[in-house]
């Protein structure tokens, strides 16, 4: 319970800084005069990107530092030669443990421009100092960690991130950019989870394997073999609610009252009556006929990697004998 209400606490304190506490940091910089930003900006993103031309145009040092950020795609180094990343100018640095908006939205822009580069190494070490916090976009702080967490494979971490910037865009406008971004690393991070989980079940059919060649049939092998059969139903059926909902997307979520061919557009509408089926005890409801079944095998075996396909025939063919 209270951990929960620390998480709830932690995200609801990440929010846009207001347009005045921007416009007051922004004054010494621009000597007293007003900065401009337009009511409009409501989402962390828009801000930050109109206080990054604000600083711009303040001074010459955080121009430069602009610039410099804005050339390491194409700075090319000798090998072996440590990167050199640009320095916060002095003008808008502050001490240690004090919130400067201005600040954190310069090392934000280097971390941006690092990742662009696929300089993920010196991105990840920009990133360790910025928190939703001390940022005018802590959304896109967050899907930024994540982007160079999930490079690295550091899931826990990414995965954190992730459901954190999920909980600020509920509640708060985010970026086009940013929601489309989210798509495709959520898609990433799917990939990546059956892929393990190809990889976890391929680990145990080949363990299988070993057992029956050894002559192995005891409680062990066979519940392993439950546990192999139980995961690739899962599969199964994750597939299933895949290409139901493909093709719901397809036909506007409307259903027609006779089967169509697959590569007609479906646009009728259908009464929605379906045949009441009886069911009786030992009756194994929710199983495949066969003939479907097999073809979901086929399906699943797609999905698997080259190098596991002969793997799940070679199982199934042990299995059988």
């Amino acid at each position: 319970m209270s951990f929960i209400y620390l998480f709830l606490s932690a995200v609801a304190s990440w929010s846009v800084p207001e347009i005045e506490t921007l416009q007051t940091e922004l004054a010494p910089l621009l000597n007293g005069v007003p900065a401009k930003i337009s009511v409009e900006a409501s989402s962390g993103a828009d801000r930050f990107e109109e206080v990054i031309e604000i600083l711009r145009r303040s001074s010459a040092p955080i121009r430069n530092y602009l610039e410099q950020c804005d050339n390491l795609a194409w700075q090319e180094l000798p090998f072996a030669m440590p990167m050199v990343l640009p320095q916060t100018p002095l003008n808008v640095q502050v001490g240690e443990g004090q919130t400067n908006y201005l600040s954190g939205a310069l090392r934000y822009y280097l971390a941006q421009r690092l990742v662009q580069a696929r300089l993920f190494d010196e991105a990840k070490q920009v990133l360790e100092d910025l928190t939703p916090e001390n940022s005018i976009d802590p959304a896109g702080v967050l899907l930024l960690k994540s982007v160079v967490f999930q490079h690295f494979s550091m899931k826990e971490e990414g995965l954190a991130a992730f459901k954190d910037f999920q909980a600020i865009a509920k509640r708060d406008s985010v970026s086009r950019r940013s929601a489309e971004l989210a798509k495709l690393l959520q898609f990433e991070w799917e990939r990546k989870a059956r892929e393990e989980e190809t990889e976890k079940i391929a680990s145990q059919m080949n363990d299988i394997r070993r057992r029956l060649g050894q002559g192995r049939t005891d409680d062990e092998t066979q519940k392993t073999e439950r546990i192999v059969l139980e995961s690739l139903e899962k599969l199964i059926e994750g597939l299933e609610q895949q290409r139901l909902q493909q093709k719901q997307r397809g036909n506007g979520g409307l259903q027609s009252n006779k089967p169509a061919e697959e590569s007609e557009r479906l646009t009728g509408k259908g009464p929605g009556n379906v045949d009441r089926r009886d069911f009786t005890p030992g009756d194994h409801w929710g199983d495949l006929p066969a003939k479907d079944r097999e073809e979901a095998l086929i399906k699943i075996e797609k999905e698997f990697p080259a190098y596991y396909r002969d793997v799940i025939e070679q199982y199934f063919r042990e299995m059988a004998q």
